[in-house]
């Protein structure tokens, strides 16, 4: 489990996990998802939030933002 944090317009880039699935917990903030089929997601405080391994997505931060992630090897 790591912890995260993003400013306000923060981004963390387009990125995947081979093979490995992640969860995270949004402590804090809002912000948005984007799944590289071009789906979006609105992200807010305590949402949990999964995204299957090997998937290319990026999160923007609305607001300063805070997260737990963990990530499960499979």
């Amino acid at each position: 489990m790591t912890k995260g944090f993003l400013v306000a317009n923060g981004l963390f880039d387009w990125h995947s996990h081979k093979d490995i699935d992640e969860f995270f917990l949004v402590i804090k903030g809002s912000g948005v998802i984007e799944f590289e089929d071009g789906t979006k997601m609105e992200y807010g405080n305590e949402n949990l939030i999964y995204i299957p391994s090997n998937l290319s997505h990026k999160i923007t931060a609305s607001k300063e933002s805070e997260f737990f992630f963990i990530r499960l090897g499979s």
